[in-house]
């Protein structure tokens, strides 16, 4: 089932829901994205399509198009499950994410920094349409949106359609990104950060130099394919020594990255950097730029028998000291896990919200779901509370 196209005001939409009419959106898509003032590489067509292919038995693909005199002037990246989603075992919702969402049979697959791609100046416009298409449509409960930047114009502009629409809006998390806003000089960085950490970097890189250690960037595409190898190895073996998966164990989010990174690196947006000692790679960072920033991605790790030697951390100082030489503005090391911000926090002097949010229609069943919502959030601060105080006994 699908909705036919629609109008607001001035503006025409259409909705696309075949493979064929998103790939034709390349060219458009990266004009419009380049204008937008939340523009970041999760947004970019590469991110949204690559993941589109290798996700797609899992959703439905619906992008919403605005027009204004034929002109393109946003994109709602959106998709659907085949099935209803079910909450508290019984409520069905006909559920709307943003493509490349954490939505997915494997968890935690994270982009951060997701939005819509609206031409700058028409966000308000296109947001109202977009709500207001929410509000007739059958085929739409609700819409969660991931990951929006708390300092983006939308989330507010959100709140505004929905009340103009009669719609319920709700904040459904907040967490913080932790980054560095880049100064002019690495000495100036380093005697921003701590005094412990600051002896971290200086004793390891001389320890470093004393072992015949080099930092690596993969500059040629010839070298991607077994770059890429490196980083899986070194990802895996990190986190198998701990008895878990890693991110490489998915099929899907393997060949998800690993088409990506060829085409990032063939636009000039891929960061794949190495620390080698004894001519073998013993850590691994997995970055992106643009918009004159440096996304941290992902890394693998292989700790070393000199206590001095943190090659994890020595390789963030490497790429650190890369991005201010070359005049990036911001290292973002992106979203905290589940574990809170551990070495993020360390490096950072700047935080920025990452929000999740939902959108959805008035009903006696949403009036069961908000019900259902609050008694679960009250019991589970009682939970905190118990575990806490169990804490402090200990």
């Amino acid at each position: 089932m699908c909705d036919k196209p629609f109008s607001y005001k001035r503006l025409t939409f259409k909705i696309i829901t075949m493979p064929e009419e998103f790939y034709d959106l390349r060219k458009t898509w990266d004009q419009l994205l380049r204008s937008s003032p939340d523009r970041a590489i999760t947004q970019t067509w590469e991110w949204f399509y690559t993941w589109w292919e290798a996700y797609k038995d899992e959703r439905d693909l619906h992008l919403i198009v605005g027009y204004d005199n034929n002109q393109i002037i946003g994109i709602a990246p959106l998709s659907r499950p085949e099935k209803p989603t079910k909450y508290y075992g019984f409520l069905r919702y006909k559920t709307f994410w943003f493509l490349a969402s954490g939505r997915t049979n494997q968890k935690n697959v994270i982009s951060d920094y997701l939005n819509f791609i609206i031409l700058d100046g028409r966000q308000k416009d296109f947001l109202y349409a977009l709500l207001n298409w929410m509000n007739k449509s059958p085929h739409c409960d609700e819409i969660i949106l991931e990951n929006i930047s708390s300092e983006s114009v939308v989330p507010k502009l959100l709140e505004e359609a929905a009340n103009a629409c009669k719609l319920n809006y709700q904040i459904m998390s907040q967490v913080p990104t932790f980054l560095i806003k880049l100064p002019d000089t690495w000495e100036d960085y380093l005697h921003s950060v701590s005094a412990s950490l600051r002896y971290k970097i200086r004793r390891g890189r001389k320890e470093v130099s004393k072992l015949g250690g080099t930092y690596r960037l993969v500059r040629n595409e010839s070298q991607l394919l077994k770059a890429f190898d490196d980083l899986e190895r070194l990802h895996q073996h990190r986190w198998h020594s701990k008895g878990q998966f890693g991110s490489f164990s998915s099929p899907k989010w393997k060949a998800f990255h690993k088409k990506l990174a060829l085409l990032l690196f063939r636009k000039g947006c891929l960061r794949l950097s190495f620390l080698d000692l004894d001519g073998r790679p013993v850590a691994a960072n997995y970055n992106f730029v643009y918009d004159n920033k440096v996304h941290f991605f992902q890394s693998g790790i292989i700790p070393h028998e000199n206590k001095h030697v943190r090659p994890g951390l020595l390789l963030h100082s490497y790429c650190i000291e890369e991005a201010i030489r070359e005049g990036f503005v911001e290292y973002d090391f992106l979203k905290i896990g589940n574990r809170g911000p551990t070495y993020k926090e360390m490096w950072a002097n700047y935080t920025r919200d990452l929000v999740d949010i939902r959108i959805s229609k008035h009903s006696n069943k949403e009036r069961i779901y908000m019900l259902f919502s609050q008694i679960f959030s009250f019991l589970r601060n009682i939970k905190g509370r118990i575990e806490s105080k169990r804490m402090e006994v200990k």
